[in-house]
């Protein structure tokens, strides 16, 4: 039965590091570098996303109860949240519909009273808040695939460094004619080292990666949820036939 001092044996992992040859400490090093950078964005990134959730949450909120689309952007100043990214790029369309009939753009909300825009000004509309949205899914999703690669590549790192490990106690048997287990125990040693490393890496990311999904899909749903929201809005406080002016 091992002892309970030998349960996380530290120790032996630099001790193995330090008899690795360049490569193996090479891939060691490059294999604790993704960890890094891994850990870093996932951090990161997961505060960005609580940060956009609470506001998104809290602009749905507000919207929900305005008398009108214009109602915030009235009170309120554009800022980078992903939402708001949807919202004022549809506006600024909604915006240049109205000019296009009232012969002005409208600054408060006695400028939109009564307002009516055309089917192709709404199809503008609805073509910027679409493309707002993808843009914004694709925000949300940037650096995943750098989260994933990681996770992915550890373990073949690890994997190629036992290789590497094992051709080399191999070599060493057969300069030597024989089989001496002091002598190749250093290789495997430093062969299991590169693959402990890499699924040591591998974990935590691919743990980050599918916490990570789950929000942003989660958020996802919430700016798709919006964007029909809003349109529905369009079609009934400026369409002319209100959810009937798109033809259906």
């Amino acid at each position: 039965m091992l002892e309970s001092s030998r349960m996380i044996p530290i120790a032996d992992f630099f001790e193995a590091f330090s008899s690795s040859d360049f490569w193996g400490k090479s891939i060691i090093l490059l294999q604790l570098a993704m960890s890094v950078g891994a850990l870093g964005y996932a951090i990161g990134h997961y505060c960005n996303l609580k940060r956009f959730g609470e506001r998104i949450w809290e602009f749905r909120r507000f919207f929900s109860k305005s008398r009108s689309v214009f109602d915030y952007q009235f009170t309120h100043a554009k800022s980078g949240n992903p939402i708001h990214e949807i919202y004022f790029a549809a506006m600024k369309r909604l915006s240049d519909g109205i000019a296009a009939t009232a012969g002005f753009t409208p600054g408060r909300p006695s400028d939109v009273e009564g307002r009516t825009i055309k089917k192709s000004s709404f199809d503008l509309v609805k073509g910027a808040a679409e493309e707002a949205l993808a843009a914004q899914n694709q925000r949300l999703e940037a650096g995943m695939n750098y989260l994933g690669a990681i996770a992915t590549l550890a373990p073949f790192l690890g994997l190629l460094g036992t290789v590497y490990g094992v051709m080399e106690a191999f070599q060493d048997m057969g300069k030597q004619g024989s089989v001496n287990l002091a002598t190749v125990a250093p290789y495997l040693s430093t062969a299991m080292l590169t693959t402990v490393v890499g699924l040591v890496v591998a974990i935590p990311s691919v743990l980050g990666y599918n916490i990570l999904a789950r929000k942003i899909a989660a958020l996802q749903i919430q700016l798709d949820g919006f964007t029909d929201e809003y349109l529905g809005r369009v079609q009934s406080e400026f369409c002319e036939g209100g959810a009937d002016a798109d033809g259906r």
